[in-house]
């Protein structure tokens, strides 16, 4: 792979699974990887998540809150007008919608994923992609109307999913990558009692012909308080503009 790499003048290659096939080289990043196992009946998954899970869960069928899983546009159309929002309160630009088109012709209508979506008095309060391959599935991304934030819906989306996939025979769910530094996402995937895992990213700098250090993230700094600040339309076209350079 290397070698392929330097026949096409490849400034930088990244590997990111793992530092296992190179030997005793540093990585240059590291995320939390956290996997639920999906055995057992519904009732014993329940019953291991954190207490503070289970009530927000509970408070959110109180409330009245309604997931539906769906894998047309319009379902898309919502979740990424959550996202757009979502992704502005964390001081960032959200993904160009023809991304997500492309997830919709690839993934969703082979039959590869769902969009969820929570509802409370029939109003989209929370959202959520979900993949899946084999007996393996993807909570990929995640959205949710911070105005709504006291009815826990985000909790329900993901525990219908839990529910879901348990029921259809799936062996795992498997929740993503998460930031050493974005501790509350960290907390929140932990409540669900899942296995939490390193995962290492490798890159080979083909200028300094090395392996590279452990690099800072870019995804916290000024920039935040920037997008924070964006209007919206002018936040997506950013997005839009910059998202397969950094993704």
């Amino acid at each position: 792979m290397l070698g392929h790499a330097v026949a096409r003048s490849w400034s930088s290659w990244e590997f990111r699974g793992g530092r296992a096939p190179f030997g005793d080289v540093p990585a240059s990043q590291t995320y939390f990887g956290h996997t639920l196992p999906l055995d057992g009946t519904v009732e014993a998954l329940f019953a291991r998540l954190d207490g503070n899970a289970r009530t927000s869960v509970r408070k959110a069928m109180q409330c009245g809150v309604a997931v539906d899983f769906a894998t047309d546009l319009g379902a898309l159309r919502i979740f990424h007008d959550q996202l757009c929002r979502t992704r502005r309160r964390h001081g960032l630009p959200p993904q160009p919608f023809g991304f997500f088109e492309a997830i919709h012709r690839h993934v969703l209508l082979a039959g590869l994923g769902v969009v969820a979506i929570a509802r409370h008095n029939g109003q989209p309060v929370a959202s959520a992609i979900f993949f899946h391959f084999g007996r393996s599935a993807i909570y990929k991304f995640a959205a949710s109307e911070f105005e709504s934030r006291n009815l826990q819906a985000n909790h329900l989306v993901l525990w219908r999913a839990i529910e879901r996939y348990a029921a259809q025979g799936f062996s795992r769910l498997d929740f993503g990558r998460t930031s050493s530094v974005n501790k509350g996402l960290r907390h929140f995937k932990l409540a669900w009692r899942p296995k939490e895992h390193a995962i290492d990213y490798v890159k080979y700098d083909f200028r300094r012909a090395c392996f590279v250090e452990a690099e800072p993230e870019r995804t916290t700094g000024w920039h935040n308080r920037v997008f924070r600040l964006l209007p919206a339309p002018v936040s997506k076209l950013i997005g839009t503009a910059i998202y397969r350079h950094f993704a």
